[in-house]
């Protein structure tokens, strides 16, 4: 009996003890896991691959992502504010996963929401139905963290900021999938795989766009732009006299349009925006009176975009591009009424011409254009209030090579030669430069004589300039080239050889010495044969 008691009392006492550990143990036992990531990078919107190792096999768990970094095995998902299931799995008999989730735009599964932003965020893994964390893993995502402005029209100036992305990467900017240029700042990102740039806004359609920059890798950081309506009037300042032209951007697609000229006078209508939300007009009864004047544009849904023009006072030249002595006539407008007109050329303090207004601040006079060079020049006209300039284009073409006519090549002159030419024809009028050198290259040690400005074709050397004799084979060479009242100037013509004076030598006179014997001989037989007959 007593053994059989104390066998009893031994059972019992052992389920107790098990009993008291069993209930000091957890319900569930995992064992140490860790997760690896196809990417320590990524974006909103991007794939990431997640493979996790060492868990307790055939258990479910789930994966958040969070910016908030926690304790692994201290903190339960419920504990952080912020955060987004991303995936949930089952792991395999070997206590692992594999699988993906996408990077959320937004986290709203905690107690607050927010967006997904550049920056260091984290993936938890938790046992599905409990909640502890089991393991983390960090995640870098790459995006904008900074759009400036993030809205405007066509043309507008964007500067962008980018962080979080592959190191040392170039890096593309789109709009609406469309790359655009990068027009400042960094093309690539640098060792810390930040960037900044700045970008010229695209035309398109009044709205929402997608601004995103993505590097070589994929990663692509994104936001919105909203496209406003927009109006470019060119020019402006302008006046009566010029054709202004209008460029429309950020309208509805395909829209009918109204334009308003200085309030609700409407001035053209029945046209039509493109694609893109955008159109070109142009404005030509323009008012006389200077000032400044608005243009509104509004299509089919009401948007509407508004502009200044300001009209001031201007002048046009007709023609524009001419020779020196082409006459040209001034027109202006926008002056003050019978006020005398100064019209200048090239700003010279004597004006090339005056006038004066008549009582709409008109004007209209003719001026020959003096000489000068070619190329561009300006005119003004002024009432000693308001200034208007433009341009008129001086011809640039090249007179002809002037021909060489006399002394002719190798023929002997007197020392004071006389050279001529013939003549060449420009419409601005040419002088002539003449050179006389020893050496066929005119070079500054060789020169004998140089001669410019001269109005003939043809120059008589002074008895100061009177060449010394030459032989044929130590000849003086001569030259000429003819410049226009514009400047442009000819090449050289071809040096020309030539002696000087009446140096002897007896192989030139040979020929006429013998004749001079011949004769002297002749007459010597004839007079000794009268003396035989005799």
């Amino acid at each position: 009996m007593k053994s059989t008691g104390k066998k009893i009392f031994l059972t019992v006492a052992l389920a107790i003890a098990l009993c008291l550990l069993m209930g000091a143990l957890p319900a569930t036992v995992y064992a140490v896991g860790y997760l690896q990531l196809g990417s320590e990078i990524g974006s909103v919107g991007e794939r990431i691959d997640i493979t996790g190792y060492g868990f307790d096999k055939n258990r479910l768990i789930a994966i958040y992502l969070s910016p908030i970094d926690a304790e692994i095995e201290e903190d339960y998902i419920r504990d952080i504010d912020v955060f987004q299931k991303v995936l949930s799995r089952t792991t395999d008999a070997n206590g692992r996963f594999s699988s993906y989730f996408i990077v959320p735009e937004r986290l709203m599964d905690g107690e607050e929401e927010e967006d997904v932003k550049s920056g260091i965020y984290y993936i938890y893994l938790t046992e599905a139905r409990i909640g502890k964390i089991k393991a983390k893993v960090g995640l870098a995502i790459a995006g904008l963290s900074r759009v400036r402005p993030s809205e405007g029209p066509a043309g507008t100036e964007v500067s962008i900021r980018g962080d979080g992305f592959e190191k040392n990467e170039d890096i593309t900017v789109y709009f609406d999938d469309e790359s655009v240029p990068i027009v400042g700042g960094d093309t690539n990102t640098d060792i810390r795989g930040d960037f900044e740039c700045t970008i010229e806004v695209p035309e398109g359609i009044v709205g929402e766009h997608i601004l995103a920059v993505a590097d070589d890798s994929g990663h692509r950081g994104q936001t919105e732009f909203t496209v406003q309506p927009g109006l470019v009037l060119t020019p402006s300042p302008a006046s009566k006299l010029d054709k202004v032209t209008i460029r429309g951007t950020g309208f509805s697609k395909r829209s009918y349009i109204d334009i308003y000229f200085d309030g609700d006078e409407q001035i053209l209508a029945g046209k039509f925006t493109d694609d893109r939300g955008s159109f070109n007009t142009s404005l030509s009864l323009l008012p006389d009176i200077p000032g400044d004047y608005s243009v509104r544009v509004e299509d089919e849904d009401k948007n509407e975009a508004e502009a200044v023009l300001t009209i001031v006072a201007g002048i046009r030249i007709s023609p524009d591009t001419g020779n020196v002595g082409t006459p040209v006539t001034v027109t202006g407008t926008g002056f003050k009424t019978k006020t005398a007109i100064a019209i200048t050329y090239d700003n010279d303090q004597a004006p090339a011409t005056t006038t004066t207004t008549d009582s709409y601040g008109k004007f209209e006079v003719t001026f020959t254009v003096p000489a000068s060079q070619s190329g561009l020049h300006s005119i003004t006209a002024t009432d000693g209030t308001s200034t208007s300039n433009t341009s008129f284009v001086m011809e640039s073409d090249n007179p002809a090579v002037p021909v060489p006519v006399a002394p002719e090549t190798n023929a002997r002159a007197p020392s004071r030669a006389v050279f001529d030419w013939e003549d060449v024809d420009d419409p601005s009028g040419v002088v002539y430069n003449l050179e006389i050198a020893i050496s066929r290259e005119f070079t500054p040690g060789t020169m004998a004589l140089q001669k410019t400005g001269l109005t003939e074709s043809e120059y008589a050397l002074t008895e100061a300039e009177q060449l010394k004799p030459t032989q044929k084979n130590e000849p003086y060479y001569w030259r000429v080239k003819a410049i226009d009242g514009a400047s442009n100037e000819s090449e050289w013509s071809e040096p020309e050889p030539f002696a000087v004076g009446a140096t002897f030598n007896i192989m030139d006179w040979l020929p006429y010495i013998l004749m001079a014997i011949g004769g002297l001989l002749v007459i010597f037989i004839i007079f000794w044969l009268k003396g035989r007959m005799a």
